[in-house]
C-alpha cells in the first residue's frame, strides 16, 4: 500500500475486505521510519514547489533538518515504536550540537508535524501522534538548554545613539563598505532599507507587478514567500524608491525581471564590501529588520505589520520590538 502511495500520491479508489486487513496488520506493525521520510520528503517537494529554478523553498530546507534527526544513530525500525523517548533523544542530540532553545523546538515541532502527516495519510495509527505531543519543548533558563543571541542590542543610556532607525543594520553609516558595492547592489540594498522587502521579493520583481497609477507605486506579487498560503504580498514605493525603479524600467518584456542577479550573489557583494573595508558585517535580510525598528518607531506596530506582509502582530513584535529609548522620550515628554 504504500508503495501506491507512493507512485500516485493517492489512496486506494475501493478499500476492500483485504486491504482494510491489510491496514490493520501495517497499523500493528507500522511502516519503517525510512518509508514515512521519503513519502513525507516526496509530499512536501510538491508542497512547496521551487520559486526559482534550482533554489529550494525554504521550508523544505526546515523540514530537511528535522527529518536527518529521526534517521541520526538509529537503525532502521517502525515508525510505530518512534515514541517520546526517541524524541527526547533527538532533542538531546541537539542540544550536544550546541544549538540554541528555539532552534531545539523548532525542530521538536516539525518532527510532530512529520508523523501528523503520516497519521492523516493512515501510515501510523493515532496512538503514535498522541504519544510524542506528550514531549514538551525546552523551557527558558532550563540548564541544558542554550538561549538564541540577541537580536537587538540593549542600549546602555537613553540617549544612546542607537535609535530605532538604525537597529539591525544601516549600511550607509558604514561609508567605506557603501563606496565597495556596486551600483545595481546599493540600489537593491537601498530599496530593502526603504520597504523591508526580502531580498527574494525584490529579485523577483518585474514591470508587469508594479503599478504606477498612484502617488506611491504598488507592487502585488504573485510569487512569495507565503503564496502557498494564500497569502497576499504588496510592496509600497515611494519618491525614493521610484527614482531607482525608474532606471531598471526601461523597454524590457513585462514579465522580464528588473535586476538579474541572486540573493547569494547579493549577499557574497555585501560580505566582499564589509570585508574588505574592515566594517562590522552585515546581510541584505538584516535589512529587513532596520526597517522594521524604523517604521514600528514612526508609523506604529499596526504599519509595520502591514509594510512588512506578516500575518500577525507578534511576529512583527520578533522583527522589531518596543524601543525603550523612543518610550523613556515620551514619557519624559508627558510628564
Amino acid at each position: 500500500m504504500i508503495g501506491q502511495w507512493q507512485a500516485t500520491g493517492q489512496t486506494p479508489a475501493k478499500a476492500t475486505t483485504a486491504t482494510v486487513r491489510s491496514r490493520r496488520i501495517a497499523a500493528e506493525v507500522g511502516p519503517p521510519v525510512n518509508d514515512v521520510i521519503l513519502a513525507f520528503w516526496q509530499w512536501a517537494a510538491r508542497r512547496y514547489p521551487e520559486r526559482q529554478p534550482g533554489r529550494m523553498n525554504g521550508e523544505p530546507v526546515g523540514y530537511k533538518i528535522a527529518l536527518k534527526l529521526l534517521r541520526s544513530g538509529r537503525e532502521p525500525t517502525s515508525a510505530t515504536s518512534f515514541g517520546p523517548i526517541a524524541v527526547r533523544e533527538c532533542q538531546r542530540m541537539m542540544v550536544a550540537e550546541g544549538r540554541s532553545r528555539t532552534y531545539c523546538n523548532m525542530n521538536l515541532c516539525r518532527l510532530k508535524r512529520v508523523f501528523k502527516w503520516a497519521v492523516s495519510w493512515e501510515m501510523i495509527p493515532p496512538s503514535v501522534l498522541t504519544a510524542l505531543q506528550t514531549v514538551e519543548g525546552l523551557r527558558k533558563g532550563e540548564p541544558e538548554a542554550k538561549e538564541p543571541e540577541a537580536k537587538e542590542p540593549e542600549a546602555k543610556e537613553p540617549e544612546a545613539k542607537e535609535t530605532a532607525a538604525r537597529r539591525g543594520v544601516d549600511p550607509e553609516h558604514d561609508a567605506s563598505a557603501w563606496k565597495r558595492l556596486g551600483p545595481r547592489n546599493r540600489d537593491l540594498i537601498h530599496l530593502q532599507l526603504w520597504t523591508g522587502s526580502r531580498p527574494a521579493e525584490l529579485l523577483n520583481l518585474t514591470t508587469r507587478d508594479i503599478d504606477r497609477a498612484g502617488v506611491v507605486w504598488l507592487a502585488t506579487l504573485g510569487d512569495h514567500k507565503t503564496a502557498h498560503l494564500g497569502k497576499a504580498r504588496t510592496l509600497c514605493f515611494g519618491p525614493k524608491c521610484q527614482k531607482i525603479l525608474a532606471k531598471y524600467l526601461d523597454d524590457r518584456a513585462p514579465d522580464v525581471r528588473l535586476f538579474r542577479t541572486s540573493v547569494n550573489t547579493l549577499r557574497q557583494a555585501a560580505a566582499g564590501a564589509c570585508r574588505r573595508s574592515g566594517a562590522p558585517r552585515w546581510t541584505p535580510y538584516q535589512l529587513r529588520h532596520s526597517f522594521a525598528y524604523r517604521a514600528r518607531a514612526e508609523a506604529g506596530l499596526y504599519a509595520a505589520q502591514k509594510l512588512l506582509g506578516h500575518s500577525s502582530a507578534k511576529m512583527t513584535e520578533g522583527y522589531a520590538s518596543a524601543d525603550l529609548t523612543s518610550a523613556i522620550q515620551s514619557a519624559a515628554k508627558a510628564g
